[in-house]
Parts: C-alpha cells; structure tokens; sequence
C-alpha cells in the first residue's frame, strides 16, 4: 500500500491549505437524491442478513451501482463483500466525508490477501452543469497470490471438511498446523523494507517461512474456509500481530506466533492459544490510529462484521 500512503499524504495536504484559504469544495447532492433501496448481502460468512442502502437520483447512470455509506466500518465490510463477489470497484455517497485511513484498517483485519486501495471520484453532470460527485474505492491485488493461497487453504482443510467436527477442534487442528509447518522468519524482520513474502499468507503456504502478520493471515483465512468468524489485529506498539476468534459464543484470542517455538521444536504451545482479555494482558493495543486499531475497536468492528455474534 505503499503508493497509495503517498497519494493520501498530497491530498491530505491540499485539503488543508484549501480549508485554511477558505476554498474549500462542497459537492452538489441533488434534490431528488434518495437511499430508501437496499442491497441483500448473499454471503454466507461476512455480514448475514446485513442490507446496503442504495443512492438513487435521476442525474445517476441507469446502470451504475451507487451505495449510501455512513460510517467507515460499513465501507470496509461493503468492500470485502464485493471483492468476495469478483467486484473491485465501488462507487458510493456518504454524507459526510470519511476517514480512509481507518477504512484501510478495517480491511487489513479482514482481508487473507494484500491489497493496494486508490481512492477516486466520478462526476455526473446534465446540460454542461455538474450534479453530483461520486466516491470511488478501487482495490488491486495480486491473482496468482490469490490463486496460490486460496489453493493451499484448500488442501489444509480438505481433510477438515469431510470430519465436521466441533468448531474448537477446527481451530486447535489448523493452530497446530501452523506450528507444524511454518518457521519464523528471523530474517525477514531485519529489512527495513517489509516486503518480505513473510508478512503475508503466501509466505506461509509457498515457504513455511512467516513472521506474526503472515501468520496471522493465514490463520484467520484457514478459518474463514471452515465458517469460522476470525479477524487479524495489528500493534504498532507491539510491532505484532495476532487473532480474534468466535469460538463457543465467545471472541477469544490466539497467537499463533508466539505459540510456536523456536526451530527445531515442533510441538505446539498453547500459552496464546483461545485466551480472553484478562488473559492476554501481556499483549499491547494501540489506540485508533494509523493503520490499526484499539482493542475496543477490534471488538466493535468484529461484531459488526459479523452480526451473529453480537450479544
């Protein structure tokens, strides 16, 4: 996402220079703009029986999807579910301007696969006088990465699959798993750079090579392929990376990375392994910010996501 950090820190600049002179632009909403139609989610894991409001305005394309957002949680779920459903881009009206950083933190703790995420607009306009400005979100990834680790995913619970065992059997099989075949990758956290194939799922699956975000990923999309609700949550205090599960009507936690040992053993540990908050003190949240979240938030955001486990 490295392109995108610099674009944002431009624009961010120029909205401010523009708010100090007094310029800045406040987009045209027509009349007749509406949002009483919805959008039926049909996925089966992210947002059940969740429904999307549409915007609707004669100055609109007829065969444009335009959605009404009102919070940068329901942006980042909407996102997820269309790019579940092949769909990369998304055009929608907000009320009120969101905070895209956030956004982007809400999807790195749902998304398996790594992403670059360009923001844009689309201008509607009627005998030469502008009506409406559109938001669009556009997200690039990497098909033969997808290809690889959603072909991995499924051969890791293939064998799952045909047992339908109890979910807390699920979730302490592929934990092992992890341990098992993975090896912390002590090199790939001295380049500075951190773009190591370690830090994503694909370094998991190609080269049982990983550090805590490759971990992380791979286990909550090994999870995801057997139904069960997983987040990553990232700490820039902790310089770490871990898991929420839903497991027995309960969010719990797991650290699959500090689970496993060092090389040459094998055995896996189950020191931070399904721990509750009071249990997982030793690990540092951070407060909402740049790229990651607070524990609260992690929370709000996982029950949001997925409606079903909201007490």
């Amino acid at each position: 996402m490295k392109h995108i950090e610099h674009i944002r820190v431009k624009i961010t600049l120029l909205v401010l220079l523009l708010t100090l002179s007094g310029c800045v632009f406040i987009r045209p909403v027509p009349k007749d703009l509406t949002h009483s139609q919805t959008w039926t989610v049909t996925d089966d894991y992210y947002a059940i029986d969740t429904d999307f409001h549409l915007a609707q305005s004669r100055y609109l394309d007829e065969d444009s999807t335009v959605f009404w957002i009102e919070s940068e949680m329901e942006l980042a779920l909407l996102l997820t579910v269309r790019f579940e459903q092949g769909e990369f881009l998304t055009e929608y009206l907000s009320e009120e301007r969101l905070d895209h950083d956030k956004v982007v933190s809400y999807l790195i703790s749902l998304f398996v696969h790594d992403f670059e995420y360009y923001e844009g607009t689309n201008e509607y306009s009627e005998d030469g006088k502008l009506q409406i400005v559109t938001d669009t979100v556009t997200l690039v990834v990497d098909e033969e990465e997808i290809d690889l680790v959603e072909k991995k995913i499924d051969e890791w619970t293939y064998v799952l699959k045909k047992q339908d065992l109890e979910d807390v059997k699920d979730v302490t099989y592929l934990h092992d798993q992890l341990i098992k075949r993975v090896r912390y990758d002590d090199e790939a956290i001295k380049n500075k750079k951190r773009d190591s194939d370690a830090f994503s799922a694909r370094g998991v699956f190609e080269d049982g090579l990983a550090v805590c975000n490759g971990y992380s990923q791979a286990y909550m999309g090994l999870l995801k392929e057997m139904g069960i609700p997983s987040l990553m949550v990232s700490s820039d205090a902790e310089d770490h990376a871990w898991n929420l599960v839903y497991i027995d009507q309960e969010w719990k936690y797991v650290d699959a990375t500090w689970d496993d040992y060092d090389y040459p053993i094998e055995k896996p540990m189950y020191d931070y392994f399904l721990l509750d908050q009071a249990e997982f003190y030793d690990h540092e949240f951070d407060d909402t910010g740049y790229m990651t979240l607070s524990e609260a938030d992690y929370l709000s955001f996982a029950e949001y996501v997925f409606p079903q486990t909201a007490n």
